[in-house]
């Protein structure tokens, strides 16, 4: 059942897109710590043993590189389709201006100042109506 968003929940809603980005970063950069964790391990493998521990280290971060790996392949399958459905309501709405403000607000990440200087608009409160008239003609499908 689809019920009307209020543009409080459209703007969560495409806000989760930038939420989607940053978690995958944030998997990628975690995936490079571990990769350089168990490199340094192997630069040290010698025929003699160092350190205490049971010897598996190496094969448990290896597992949770896999581990990470799986989550980092799931973000990006979720920041797909929340890109695909974003911009489909985004291309609803008929006013192109306002489609440019929703696509660099939201699916670029700008700055409401930036986001100004490149759409050409001194007031930076003009800036703000017009999001408010984007929010206004933008359907979002709201599942419960």
């Amino acid at each position: 059942m689809t019920n009307q968003m209020t543009n409080q929940e459209k703007k969560e809603a495409l806000q989760r897109y930038r939420a989607a980005e940053r978690e995958e970063a944030r998997l990628g950069r975690e995936i490079g710590r571990w990769r350089a964790r168990a490199e340094r391990m192997t630069a040290g493998y010698g025929p003699t043993p160092t350190g205490a521990g049971d010897g598996r280290s190496l094969e448990r971060t290896v597992a949770h590189i896999d581990e990470l790996t799986g989550r980092l392949i799931h973000q990006r399958d979720e920041l797909v389709s929340l890109r695909l459905s974003l911009g489909e309501a985004i291309g609803g709405v008929a006013d192109p201006r306002l489609r440019e403000l929703l696509t660099l607000r939201y699916i670029e990440g700008m700055t409401w100042g930036k986001l100004a200087i490149v759409m050409g608009y001194d007031d930076l409160r003009w800036v703000y109506r017009l999001h408010g008239r984007a929010l206004e003609q933008l359907t979002i499908e709201s599942h419960d």
